[in-house]
């Protein structure tokens, strides 16, 4: 693996290690590229305050096509940042920004040594070697080194739709505007959408529940597939004063073929307080547009600003 890889490598470990994550989209990049759904955060804002959060993610990937159209090999570490501001007691405007790398990594041994052990199916994944990018996808791209990029902005608005005392329910619209295009990670077409998310807390005891929608065009550079016109994702979440466990579901925007499975995810994680919070990710079958593994980290910087 290159130094560069190393290096990112081991400032993730010391994120993971040091600060605190939280759930997140599903870090399967063909699919993300197309839509990107970096919400995180279900508090509403007062007037004329500033919360600024910084997410972090690190994933292992793999997921092989068994008809050889493609592979998606590789560990992606991310960065999201969100700035949000409150511009009534019931409404926020948010904006997000991601950067991200792609690399060997280091994970793969310890997962063939998990698999072998609970006599686990490997997938094949002898196929490649170990702690390299493999990644393509029929004609449309193909990447055998590590590399990095930014994806779109997302600017959104996040409001409070009613509630009682111990139930709440929120809304939220957003438009995703890209930069740049990068076949296999990024989009040059617009994506917007929306969602719904109810929150009850009772005591010690909260569920949260959410659901999105993103419109997608095909990008440029997947002319000539078939693709849905809508992505979906859902998330529903338990907690018991720092403990929290989830279930995410995502769907797949291509009609047919190995990468058109829905993704599920089980998460669970600690919730130190409202600003910091730790978790990790495990896929659940079919697991072809998953991660194997994931951490993610959260941290938030809110009262920036003095109402």
């Amino acid at each position: 693996m290159a130094t560069h890889g190393k290096g990112i490598t081991f400032f993730f470990l010391i994120l993971i290690v040091f600060t605190a994550g939280l759930k997140s989209d599903v870090e399967f990049p063909l699919v993300q590229s197309l839509a990107l759904f970096p919400y995180s955060d279900s508090s509403l804002l007062n007037n004329k305050q500033l919360s600024i959060g910084l997410k972090a993610d690190y994933s292992n990937i793999y997921s092989l096509d068994f008809n050889k159209t493609g592979v998606t090999d590789f560990e992606i570490s991310s960065f999201t940042l969100s700035f949000r501001y409150g511009i009534s007691d019931g409404f926020t405007l948010e904006l997000y920004y991601r950067y991200f790398t792609v690399c060997g990594g280091f994970l793969d041994e310890g997962i063939k040594a998990f698999h072998d052990f609970f006599n686990l199916p490997s997938a094949r994944r002898d196929n490649y070697p170990s702690n390299t990018v493999n990644y393509f996808f029929k004609e449309y791209f193909q990447y055998n080194y590590s590399t990095g990029t930014s994806s779109p902005l997302v600017f959104s608005v996040f409001k409070s739709l009613g509630g009682s005392r111990n139930f709440n329910l929120f809304g939220r619209l957003f438009l995703g505007i890209p930069f740049q295009s990068k076949p296999g990670f990024v989009s040059d077409r617009v994506f917007w959408g929306g969602g719904i998310l109810g929150t009850f807390v009772r005591d010690h005891f909260r569920v949260e529940a959410s659901v999105y929608t993103s419109f997608i065009n095909t990008p440029e550079w997947l002319v000539g597939e078939s693709l849905k016109s809508v992505i979906f994702i859902y998330n529903l979440e338990l907690g018991y004063r720092g403990l929290l466990a989830g279930l995410i579901l995502k769907t797949s925007p291509f009609k047919s073929g190995y990468f058109s499975s829905n993704a599920h995810q089980l998460y669970i994680g600690y919730r130190f307080s409202k600003k910091i919070e730790i978790g990790i990710v495990e896929d659940l079958p079919p697991m072809d547009t998953t991660p194997d593994v994931g951490f993610y980290i959260k941290l938030i910087f809110s009262d920036l600003l003095k109402k």
